[in-house]
């Protein structure tokens, strides 16, 4: 039986000229399979026409809707035309037209691009359906994660790991949703697929929120002075007292510092512009994460912080004489360069390991949002001083302080309350 879709004879072509495309027309069933047929528009240089023959159907009624939808399609101007477009060309695209995007985001982004490559590159955009997606998050969830990044086959030798934690795998699907919507907006496909697996993606852990404890500062503190990562021991002290991150520190300038003093009280603010971003590519400056400037008032362990700071960069160039070069870096190398955030890291990863703290850097932040919300600060300050996006950040970061928040709120409310009916029962008497 000849194919409609492939046939070549003129007797053939004749008769499906006469055949409307519409109703129940335009698909045919062959070897107990549906099909359907659709024409594109002439090609503008060519001035020929394409007909397309859809997947396989078990039903009429399946091919025809999928052919009402190809239709759909065309008349609506979607770019549907079979073309060989894979999923991997079209996340290339789609990350190459993201001129905004900073370095480190970038990166992160191309980082979750290999995770798919290897599973939906190959496809062709317009044949990827939902279960193909819930594949790949099954796959990455359960295998190990450096199987999963193969490709062709070939995996270096290595010890096989557990997969993705659901909280990775939820970045994957927010990037193949935003690839697809996007996709979407530039009329390449009609509709998402990942629509319909919205529900069945898995869920993003709650923020491990983990912050030093009293005896752990003191601890670090003492590690730092006491060996030779002394000059971390500011570093240390103003990410507590700030709650900067490590690239806002890095590429903090002494002309962000305002110190003023007030009725015999030295004050301070630090104004945080910028920060250094460090990716496999370099270091770069750009804007804050959110994008905005920030000011933050410095208590008096910071100004003394700053203060010993500035001794240590001038006995620095002292010392190293005409070879000095001050860049105006608060923290800065020997030579007066800027330091690099991985070596903020690597230095507090050593200085920790001496103090027996198994936390990071960024836990300081942890340490100073918490407490904080414990003296009683409201949420959108704390958000300020953070430098978060919006409150709900915040909240959403820090939802169990909060909680306890609420409880120790209660208590204080029923202590006034029960004040109040004593006061009310005395005025009785």
């Amino acid at each position: 039986m000849r194919d409609p879709a492939n046939s070549t004879d003129p007797a053939s072509k004749q008769k499906r000229k006469k055949v409307p495309q519409r109703g129940k027309f335009g698909v045919y069933k062959r070897g107990g399979v549906w099909f359907a047929i659709v024409e594109y528009p002439r090609d503008s240089k060519t001035g020929h026409r394409t007909r397309k023959r859809t997947e396989g159907f078990r039903t009429q009624d399946e091919a025809e809707a999928e052919r009402d939808r190809l239709r759909h399609e065309i008349r609506s101007g979607v770019d549907t035309a079979p073309q060989k477009l894979t999923f991997g060309a079209l996340l290339d695209r789609w990350l190459a037209g993201k001129s905004t995007l900073s370095a480190t985001t970038r990166q992160r982004y191309a980082g979750l691009i290999a995770r798919v490559k290897p599973h939906l590159g190959t496809k062709l955009v317009g044949k990827i359906r939902p279960a193909h997606v819930a594949e790949v998050y099954a796959t990455l969830l359960s295998r190990c994660r450096v199987c999963t990044l193969a490709t062709g086959g070939s995996v270096r030798k290595h010890r096989c790991t557990s997969g993705l934690s659901p909280t990775s795998v939820n970045h994957v699907h927010a990037l193949l949703k935003g690839v697809f919507e996007w996709a979407v907006r530039m009329q390449v496909l009609a509709r998402n697929p990942i629509a319909a697996v919205e529900q069945d993606a898995p869920s993003r852990a709650a923020s491990k929120v983990d912050a030093f404890s009293d005896s752990e500062i003191v601890a670090l503190l003492a590690a730092a002075r006491e060996t030779r990562w002394a000059r971390w021991d500011t570093a240390i002290m103003l990410a507590l007292a700030t709650g900067a991150r490590r690239g806002e520190l890095a590429a903090l300038r002494w002309a962000d510092v305002r110190l003023e003093t007030a009725e015999g009280v030295e004050r301070g603010t630090v104004m945080i512009r910028a920060s250094f971003s460090e990716t496999s590519a370099g270091v770069a400056l750009k804007s804050t994460k959110t994008g905005r400037e920030r000011m933050v008032p410095l208590s008096s362990l910071a100004l003394d912080a700053l203060a010993q700071q500035r001794f240590r960069q001038a006995e620095d160039a002292f010392k190293a004489g005409d070879g000095y070069s001050s860049q105006g870096f608060v923290f800065a190398d020997v030579f007066g360069s800027a330091l690099r955030p991985n070596e903020f890291t690597n230095a507090f990863r050593k200085i920790a390991k001496k103090a027996g703290v198994k936390k990071r850097l960024h836990d300081a932040r942890h340490w100073t949002a918490s407490h904080l919300l414990a003296a009683g600060v409201d949420v959108r300050t704390v958000a300020t001083i953070l430098g978060h996006s919006t409150p709900q950040t915040t909240l959403n970061v820090y939802a169990h302080q909060l909680a306890g928040l609420k409880e120790a709120a209660i208590d204080k409310l029923d202590v006034r309350l029960r004040a109040a009916i004593d006061r009310g029962r005395g005025g009785e008497k």
